[in-house]
């Protein structure tokens, strides 16, 4: 089943309007098509960090947090054989 749609006018730049009509070209879609699936996308990314900051300062208002120097070794140990966990929720003092 189709789903509505409402046409919205945008002015992109030159430069980003060339890189869609580029990307249409070279995959046969739309540039309607392309630029709905990069706001789509975009959206989640959004919804999905609003959550996660969400939930982070949920965190903190509840007194929980992360010791840096876990955080600091476990972000250094990324991409090693030896990767470390990510660290635990601490209640701070």
């Amino acid at each position: 089943m189709p789903q509505s749609a409402r046409t919205m006018h945008i002015d992109f730049p030159n430069e980003l309007q060339s890189q869609v009509d580029d990307l249409a070209a070279q995959t046969g879609r739309s540039n309607t098509d392309i630029v709905t699936d990069a706001v789509e996308s975009y959206l989640r990314n959004q919804a999905r960090w609003q959550q996660d900051m969400d939930a982070a300062l949920t965190d903190v208002d509840n007194g929980l947090g992360y010791a840096g120097d876990d955080v600091l070794a476990w972000l250094e140990s990324w991409g090693e054989d030896a990767e470390l966990p990510q660290p635990s929720l601490v209640r701070k003092q």
